[in-house]
């Protein structure tokens, strides 16, 4: 197995296409570096290198990584996958899994077993997964979903309260109003109010 094959191989692994990779290699013309790419390499240093350039690549890869995580972790709708930022294997896998989220929403037992039945994963490798794309664990990345699909209602509908929380798979509206504090810090009622407010 070549470099290429390798990165190949690490890229189509489920468990392991996050792991950036750098090809260090003595093929440096034009068509190795495209092949490099075509098969999910990260980055591309042709031999010999320089160790600091190589520090350097790597840094800048893993503050990209973390730039990712932390875009997904901070923002409010979960952003949509891009393959410019992901592999193909993790474009596809977080595709899936907020699809497999998105329709099943108003579920209350839409939980971590339901999601790796649906997904095919085990429960570590979809903790592991998650993790390293987005730096959430699962429970935490579908309440996410679950709380800004609530304000979405919340702020662009008439629905009551109940309503809403049924509709993002509440089974009680003092459930609902708990966790929803818990992710904004404010009651839905005068997170509704404020909005209202701040919106005049």
């Amino acid at each position: 197995m070549n470099g290429y094959e390798l990165c190949k191989s690490i890229k189509e692994d489920i468990d392991i296409s996050h792991v950036p990779v750098v090809l260090l290699t003595a093929r440096d013309d034009a068509q190795s570096r495209v092949d490099g790419y075509k098969n999910g390499a990260d980055a591309y240093l042709g031999k010999p290198f320089d160790a600091e350039v190589l520090i350097e690549v790597l840094r800048s890869k893993l503050k990209f990584r973390e730039q990712i995580r932390n875009r997904y972790l901070n923002a409010g709708l979960v952003p949509i996958p891009e393959e410019s930022s992901f592999s193909g294997v993790d474009e596809a896998f977080l595709i899936k899994l907020n699809r497999i989220i998105g329709e099943n929403i108003d579920n209350n037992n839409l939980d971590i077993p339901f999601i790796t039945k649906e997904i095919g994963m085990s429960r570590a490798s979809l903790y592991n997964k998650l993790k390293a794309l987005t730096n959430m664990a699962t429970n935490e990345y579908i309440n996410k979903i679950r709380m800004e699909k609530a304000i979405q209602l919340m702020i662009s509908t008439n629905l009551t309260f109940t309503e809403i929380s049924e509709r993002v798979g509440f089974s009680s509206l003092k459930y609902f109003s708990t966790a929803f504090k818990q992710y904004t810090g404010e009651t839905p009622t005068s997170y509704k109010k404020n909005k209202a407010q701040s919106s005049q």
